[in-house]
């Protein structure tokens, strides 16, 4: 994650090498999710998406073109939570 961002409006229009500086830091950060906590179950953009991706990888299988761009697009979404969990300390 480039930066501590707390506000999603205030980055809506970021492209996503504005937010990451490659892939495979979005990849990083997806996987810091925790989807057992509380929080993540209120997290509601992008929830599915992140769930399968965790696991495909988890299970040692690489993301597909089509998963990527899915990625890029919910980059936003993933450093807005990461943010706000670090922030409350869910």
């Amino acid at each position: 994650m480039k930066a501590l961002i707390t506000n999603i409006k205030s980055f809506e229009s970021y492209k996503f090498n504005q937010l990451y500086t490659s892939v495979e830091d979005c990849i990083s950060d997806l996987m810091l999710i925790d989807i057992t906590k509380h929080a993540f179950k209120q997290f509601a953009k992008g929830q599915d998406y992140i769930i399968s991706f965790q696991k495909q990888i988890r299970s040692g299988q690489e993301l597909s073109k089509k998963q990527i761009t899915m990625l890029k697009r919910i980059a936003r979404e993933i450093i807005y939570y990461l943010a706000n969990i670090q922030n409350k300390n869910y």
